[in-house]
């Protein structure tokens, strides 16, 4: 679906919305005012998450809890609702008002509970503070699961499900208090590995959301157990630790707590170095929208604060690339992990969109299919050419994607994307949990209104400027295509950051001309150029030939492994046609071959190329555009059949066909006979009619393919005869035929059947179709010659294509038509604007509609 056509479904779909509402509003005017009231504050609501009504839970649960009574109120009480029940009933309206209000503020409640109480689990090559490990470091375990036990009956206690958190702590003041107490004297009390085991295994952020701050009883439990845990005790906090603290207070909200925010700067700052990377690192993987780039981007309100985070990280950055000058021992033991950020857009890059607008042009492949080969390359690309040759099991990965799709309130659009990647994770093998960056509603209205991706573009240069301010340690990749404004984008980070912007690969899914403010002089001058590929493997074959090379040359055969494998998992009815499978074949077969040269150079082994899925048996009779024949052997590499083509005249093969079909014919009819025969019982005896197959059918004539080698046919009328060699081996799409003089022909090859052998690609190849004879028109002698509109020989004649003085365009330009010589197809035309007289064929000249009104006065002035 292309843009003016999706563009005219909207207009569409919103005057159609316009009119619904005009007429309900014309049925119910006071019903309908109150709706469109409501639903304007609730888009105020949804698009203006800055607003500081988004800074705690609790006030959005009122929000909402509010939302629902007015809601259910015009609904019960409005005179002209269709469920006007306050009406009828005063006291069962309001019932149900309280009743709708009540449930929307349990399950707007419940909704963040859930959120909550997910435990955060990290892939993480450091110690781990699970039961195992530590009952093999010789930790006593059962005093901290008895802990953990503990911690989580307070919690329960804690968490009312049905009682608003107010009433419950105003009837229970001296029974809230002292839980909330029990639960800051266990974690202030804990060792360090009981409080790293307690930390990771228990509900912290809900932990921190039912412990409150009681300011009429002045008790701020809330504060204390922030600040003991990111202040107090942070020097014994473990980095998977400190990842859980920052995401507990993520999910409760900065805001919420006026210690927060400092809290938040604390843990970061006493972070150092390599622990810091390993740090936003896990923040990034955790599978949710509660990312580094959103702490310290969104949910940070101050400038001061956000501005010493930065800082610090410069800072660390600065000193990690000091040690990689001098090769310190810090630096060689750095040179085993992965300091390389793979970012990727996802539409038409990760998955095709099938050239669904707006999400892309591709459609070489079904939409939301994953491009073979592309979750190898991001996995080797993350790998490097440093440290371990396979990605090892329990570590997190340096994989984010930039997208163009907008946040909308809390995660509504990243939750789909992040459902997407764990899917990938779990079924495809992806070798990490991702990070998402979106993009805003305002650049993607902005792109559709005005069809300019420049707002796009510069929406997703922003992002990466903002994470590269949080991984200056790390070199870049970006993977994009060309098909919107990320090539745009690419320039921006390239200018800006010409230092961090390791490379730049683009898949091609629109002819390069095409790319949105591409220009290659630009990009001459630049020390990184973008790369145009249209497959996997020719990316990955440029980025293990590049200097210096960004994957290892096992790392390059394992991603021709991978796209062979996700070729095959692509199930039929994802391609759009069968053409664009076997287009993608050979697509990738070509640069299969490029990089098993390079395999091969480089002392590894080949890996074999797609095999082609066989439509055609042995034998099988099938039409090609050299007429038909007989399959003989596939070539499934290729995708070529070798046919036994039968080039005799349609006479004799109509002949054959028909001897062949009444001899089945009899064949079925003696075999219904017998089936008359009488058992010894006296019942008749029943014999099944077995009929023939099309291969069954062809094994009669297996006289007819006898002949190998060169074989010759008849020669035509113009005094030539064609040969084809059936032991020649060809790549292309159609064998090319020679011919050869008429002599080297002797009578007796002319006498029998004609048999020649060609090598035919699948495409070309269609069903078996019985020969038939041309027909012709019959002369009806009842008519009269005799006709009142004209003569018999008169009205049968063709109507020419052209006329004199027609006027014509072709690939020189506009003309007129001059003579049209039916015999030889050849039109005539004085070209207009030039004083020429062209002789084209009739097949590259198209007549020029012309107007009722032209046409006239062309005819008058004539």
């Amino acid at each position: 679906m292309d843009r003016s056509l999706a563009m005219l479904l909207l207009l569409g779909v919103l005057v159609l919305l316009t009119l619904i509402f005009l007429a309900l509003f014309a049925v119910a005017p006071i019903f309908w005012s109150c709706m469109a009231s409501l639903l304007y504050t609730l888009s105020v609501f949804l698009f203006n998450e800055r607003h500081h009504i988004h800074n705690a839970q609790e006030f959005e649960n009122r929000f909402w809890t509010i939302f629902a009574v007015l809601f259910s109120t015009a609904l019960f009480f409005a005179k002209d609702s269709p469920l006007a029940l306050g009406a009828w009933s005063p006291s069962l309206g309001f019932l149900s008002v309280l009743i709708c209000g009540y449930a929307m503020h349990v399950w707007d409640r419940s909704m963040h509970r859930l959120e909550m109480s997910k435990l955060v689990r990290l892939k993480r090559g450091t110690a781990t503070t699970s039961l195992n490990r530590l009952q093999d470091a010789g930790i006593p375990i059962q005093d901290m699961e008895d802990m953990l036990s503990k911690l989580n009956e307070c919690l329960s206690d804690l968490d009312q499900t049905y009682i608003p958190s107010t009433i419950n702590n105003w009837f229970y003041k001296g029974f809230v208090i002292r839980k909330e107490k029990e639960i800051i004297t266990m974690f202030e009390e804990a060792e360090q590995s009981a409080l790293n085991y307690l930390i990771c295994n228990s509900k912290l952020g809900l932990i921190f959301y039912k412990v409150k701050d009681h300011k009429s009883f002045k008790h701020k439990h809330r504060t204390q157990l922030i600040e003991l845990l990111a202040i107090e005790r942070i020097s014994i906090l473990s980095v998977h630790s400190k990842v859980i603290v920052l995401h507990s207070l993520q999910t409760l909200k900065l805001p919420a707590n006026v210690k927060a925010e400092f809290c938040v700067k604390n843990i970061i700052v006493n972070t150092k170095q390599d622990d810091l990377s390993e740090l936003k690192t896990y923040m990034d993987s955790k599978g949710d929208y509660w990312c580094m780039n959103k702490l310290v981007f969104d949910d940070i309100k101050s400038e001061i604060v956000r501005e010493n985070i930065l800082s610090h990280i410069q800072r660390e950055a600065r000193t990690q690339l000091s040690h990689m000058v001098y090769n310190t021992k810090r630096a060689r033991n750095r040179k085993g992990k992965f300091w390389r950020k793979v970012l990727s857009d996802v539409d038409d890059t990760l998955t095709c969109s099938g050239g669904s607008y707006p999400a892309g042009i591709d459609k070489r492949y079904g939409k939301k299919v994953m491009y073979p080969g592309v979750l190898g390359f991001y996995r080797e690309l993350d790998l490097g050419t440093d440290g371990a040759e396979e990605w090892p099991e329990h570590t997190a990965g340096n994989l984010v994607f930039l997208s163009a799709r907008p946040h909308i309130y809390r995660d509504m659009t990243e939750k789909v994307n992040h459902a997407k990647f764990a899917k990938l994770c779990k079924e495809r093998g992806m070798h990490t949990t991702p990070s998402l960056l979106p993009g805003d509603l305002l650049s993607g209205a902005k792109t559709i209104a005005q069809n300019n991706f420049e707002p796009l573009a510069r929406k997703k240069f922003e992002n990466f400027q903002q994470y590269v301010a949080i991984y200056p340690e790390f070199k870049h990749v970006f993977v994009c295509d060309n098909g919107q404004g990320d090539v745009r984008a690419a320039q921006m980070m390239v200018d800006a950051f010409p230092k961090l912007v390791e490379a730049i690969y683009v898949q091609e899914v629109q002819d390069i001309l095409k790319t949105y403010k591409y220009d290659p002089e630009a990009w001459a001058a630049k020390l990184v150029k973008p790369y145009f590929y249209k497959t996997y493997t020719q990316a990955a074959l440029h980025a293990a030939t590049r200097k210096p090379p960004l994957l290892r040359v096992s790392g390059l055969r394992r991603i021709c492994e991978n796209t062979i494998s996700d070729f095959y998992m692509i199930p039929l009815k994802d391609w759009p046609s069968q053409q664009h499978k076997w287009d993608r074949h050979d697509e990738i077969n070509q640069s299969l071959c490029y990089c098993n040269e390079f395999l091969e150079c480089s002392g590894e082994n080949k890996v074999p190329l797609l095999e082609a899925e066989r439509l055609w048996k042995n034998g099988e009779k099938v039409k090609s555009p050299y007429g038909r024949g007989e399959i003989l052997s596939f070539d499934p590499i290729f995708n070529i059949y070798e046919i036994e083509l039968d080039w005799r005249p349609i006479d004799a093969q109509r002949k054959e066909y028909t001897e062949t079909e009444l001899e089945h014919m009899q064949a079925a009819s003696s075999s219904s006979n017998s089936s008359s025969v009488k058992n010894n019982d006296g019942r008749s005896k029943v014999l099944e009619t077995v009929f023939e197959g099309e291969e069954e059918l062809s094994e009669t004539n297996s006289d007819i393919n006898s002949t190998h080698g060169v074989l010759r046919t008849v020669g035509d009328p113009g005094g030539e005869h064609v040969t084809l060699s059936g032991d020649e081996t060809t790549n292309d799409s159609l064998r090319t035929l020679s011919s050869i003089p008429n002599e080297d022909l002797d009578d007796s090859s002319c006498q029998g059947k004609c048999k020649v052998i060609a090598k035919i690609q699948c495409r070309y190849i269609s069903k078996y179709t019985p020969p038939a004879l041309p027909s012709f028109p019959i002369e009806d002698d009842s008519k009269s010659s005799f006709s009142f509109w004209g003569s018999r020989s008169e009205s049968s004649k063709p109507k020419s294509l052209f006329n004199k003085d027609d006027k014509c365009s072709t690939p020189y330009g506009c003309g007129t038509v001059v003579e049209y010589r039916e015999n030889t197809g050849i039109v005539v035309l004085s070209m207009s604007g030039w004083s020429a007289t062209s002789y084209l064929n009739a097949e590259s000249v198209k007549i020029v509609s012309e107007g009722f009104f032209n046409r006239m006065f062309r005819n008058l002035i004539s």
